[in-house]
């Protein structure tokens, strides 16, 4: 936690990219499977909030971001 600076703030975002792209696909894998938006907020769900992330961020919070991105996903990168 905190300011990073240098090196470790590059690596960080080059990171942050690389897990970002590979959420989203896949994300895109999912989708193209069938699954529902109720299975992919559960699939992050599953992922992603535990730890302290659920002492920090309310569970309604993020089932509304992650429907948010699910959304975006199927619309940027899943339409016909």
């Amino acid at each position: 936690w905190g300011v990073i600076k240098g090196d470790e703030c590059k690596k960080y975002l080059e990171n942050s990219e690389k897990e970002a792209i590979a959420l989203k696909n896949e994300l895109i894998t999912e989708i193209q499977k069938g699954k529902s938006d109720d299975e992919l907020v559960q699939l992050l769900r599953d992922k992603y909030y535990k730890g302290y992330i659920k002492e920090i961020y309310p569970l309604k919070a993020f089932n509304l971001n992650a429907s948010i991105t699910i959304g975006l996903i199927r619309r940027e990168f899943c339409a016909e």
